[in-house]
């Protein structure tokens, strides 16, 4: 997948084909997961995202960072 990531000044406006479209705050990156036309998936990385997406028939997610479990297990 592709990565955008935003410095404190910058913002970025991904546009879908169907006239959605994800925006990534400052101080922000996402992971274009899947722009699969049936199935759009976002990763967001750090920061904020904000979408706007059009009624459609297609399954749209956003998703959380990863979360790593840090330590050993007792």
């Amino acid at each position: 997948g592709y990565f955008i990531k935003t410095d404190a000044t910058g913002r970025a406006i991904v546009a879908l084909d169907d006239g959605s479209s994800v925006r990534v705050s400052s101080s922000s990156s996402i992971k274009l997961q899947s722009l699969n036309p049936g199935d759009i998936k976002v990763r967001n990385l750090t920061g904020d995202v904000y979408t706007r997406v059009v009624k459609s028939d297609r399954k749209f997610s956003v998703l959380r960072s990863e979360e790593r479990r840090v330590g050993k297990e007792c």
